[in-house]
């Protein structure tokens, strides 16, 4: 009963229903991310707050222990406050003095450099500050490099909320407009497809070639299987193909993919180069970090020197990159000792795959042996018992227990780190069994 499992919250969670009424008080929702209320409040619940973080643990205000399962929004692939990324940021701030300069640096250059050499299609690289700004500056190329205005993206894909992306996001998708104050002209040039519908997508280019800038993917890790591999590889090559053909662009947003799947992320993970890649999460190194990259044809055309030499007019040039934060010292020294040790440890992505098959399929395991009809999603470090056939009540419920049981989880996803191990698997895998067990009467109601 989802009465029990909030009683049994609100008991070990005083101080962070103290502290959300305050942010109630003086922000919207009581966050500055909508993601993070974890629509908790709609059963009368509230988020924890959390004051402290090691490896995968959290420790919330009340004093509760969480194995965690979001990782700060994907980027802690290597655990929280890694040893070396902790060491070099504190002979920044100790041995060599400043958060932000503001002034450009070697090490832009050094992450940069990294970056290029890790995700062969990327010949050269911007950095901003989110990966909001990183999709945004990445449609503005491929509209500036092709001279056309039309966006192809999936419906459902997530790209930030600017005002070029903002469309087809939430269901449902027939509702055109997803926000006041948003310029309903911008939806004129974006069209949306089914991800994974070969046809649907071509015949959507076919429609749009005269004016077609560019497609914007994002290969979502928790809503495929691992025997989606060679469907999304063959999907990805033949969207690229017609691209090419009609002188458009492939743009892949890998703000979550990036340095998770792979040291090349999803290209190198489906065998696939884009004309245009966004990042962000990993490449931070845990700061705050975006970044577009591609072929340095397109990637040039940002190059306001030739604005300021007066070879170009001001109209010639694609504007990005402005920032007061963009290339940030703290962020260029996190992202550059986690791709270091991303790049010279392969084993971390088999470990990663090995353990998300591992969760994955205790999952299963467990949903088989109690007649549930739950699917299990996710490839490689990620995993997602699919609920949605569940009332959101019930989800909400789930996930209340989930954090009762000392398991971080949203929705309830979870991305693995590379500190996570087997006791933290068996605890996430014990976690969802006690649940099956004491939600059983209104999960076998479920049709």
């Amino acid at each position: 009963m989802l009465k029990e499992a909030l009683e049994e919250f609100k008991k070990k969670t005083p101080k962070s229903q103290e502290i959300y009424k305050r942010a109630l008080q003086v922000m919207p929702g009581g966050v500055s991310h909508n993601l993070r209320t974890w629509k908790l409040p709609s059963v009368g619940a509230y988020p924890i707050h959390i004051k402290a973080a090691e490896g995968c643990h959290i420790w919330d205000v009340d004093d509760n222990e969480y194995v965690d399962n979001w990782m700060g929004h994907m980027t802690a692939i290597l655990g929280h406050n890694p040893e070396p990324v902790v060491k070099a940021l504190r002979e920044q701030l100790i041995m060599v003095g400043g958060t932000h300069w503001g002034i450009v640096n070697e090490k832009q250059v050094e992450l940069a450099e990294l970056v290029s050499r890790m995700v062969p299609s990327v010949e050269m690289v911007r950095f901003c500050s989110s990966g909001n700004e990183a999709t945004m500056y990445a449609v503005r190329l491929a509209r500036g490099y092709t001279g056309k205005k039309v966006v192809i993206k999936a419906f459902g894909g997530w790209h930030g909320y600017n005002p070029l992306l903002n469309w087809y996001h939430l269901k449902p998708f027939e509702e055109i407009n997803e926000s006041k104050g948003q310029v309903l002209d911008n939806a004129e040039y974006v069209r949306g497809v089914h991800f994974g519908n070969i046809e649907n997508i071509l015949d959507t280019i076919r429609k749009n070639k005269e004016n077609l800038a560019c497609v914007i993917l994002e290969i979502s890790m928790t809503k495929n299987r691992e025997q989606d591999r060679k469907k999304i590889t063959e999907y990805l090559g033949s969207v690229k193909e017609a691209l090419k053909k009609h002188n458009a662009l492939l743009i892949l947003d890998e703000v979550i993919t990036g340095f998770r799947l792979a040291q090349g992320g999803a290209q190198e993970y489906f065998g696939v180069n884009a004309d245009l890649t966004t990042f962000g999460k990993i490449l931070g190194g845990g700061m705050p970090i975006g970044a577009v990259g591609g072929r340095e044809e397109i990637l040039r055309l940002a190059n306001v020197v030739d604005w300021q030499a007066g070879r170009k007019k001001k109209s010639d040039i694609v504007w990005i990159g402005g920032g007061t934060f963009s290339g940030n010292i703290m962020t260029m020294i996190a992202g550059i000792e986690t791709l270091k040790i991303l790049k010279k440890n392969k084993s971390i992505y088999d470990n990663l795959e090995k353990t998300g098959r591992e969760i994955r399929s205790s999952f299963r395991k467990i949903f088989n042996e109690a007649g549930l009809p739950f699917e299990v999603l996710g490839i490689q470090s990620a995993f997602k018992p699919n609920l949605h056939s569940l009332s959101l009540k019930s989800r909400m419920e789930w996930v209340i227990r989930l954090l009762n049981k000392g398991v971080f989880g949203h929705r309830p996803e979870g991305y693995l780190s590379s500190v996570h191990n087997s006791k933290d698997v068996k605890k996430n895998v014990m976690a969802v069994y006690s649940i099956v067990e004491e939600m059983k009467n209104e999960l076998k109601k479920i049709d």
